[in-house]
């Protein structure tokens, strides 16, 4: 993909119309803004061989970075697949207002530890 766009030539894009863009946009001195910021970043070049070197090699920094992230996901699923399970149980057991609370404390175990976090 980086060899794609730092190619020039043949996949050149149409001129982009700048003062029919200040036309139609009003707000003063935006569209110079962007033109100015376009044109530096179309000066800038890419290296590829460095950026195709990092591929398939995690550093220290964003191994740690997954590990706190597969943490916070299980954490997370375990909260909201406890909550999935109650909702299902009280959608099965029909009127909770025919049922007496030891009934209901049978069929939602857990369900004071849910409340409380």
């Amino acid at each position: 993909m980086l060899d794609f766009f730092n190619q020039g030539g043949s996949n050149k894009l149409k001129a982009i119309d700048w003062a029919g863009h200040k036309e139609r946009i009003h707000t003063a001195g935006v569209v110079e803004k962007i033109h100015n910021k376009y044109n530096n970043f179309m000066k800038s070049n890419y290296s590829v061989d460095s950026a195709v070197g990092r591929l398939g090699h995690a550093t220290e920094q964003m191994q740690a970075l997954d590990v706190a992230m597969q943490y916070n996901f299980m954490l997370y699923f375990v909260h909201f697949s406890g909550h999935l399970d109650q909702l299902e149980v009280m959608r099965n057991i029909g009127d909770l207002n025919q049922m007496s609370m030891l009934e209901m404390v049978k069929l939602m175990p857990g369900a004071e530890e849910l409340q409380a976090t």
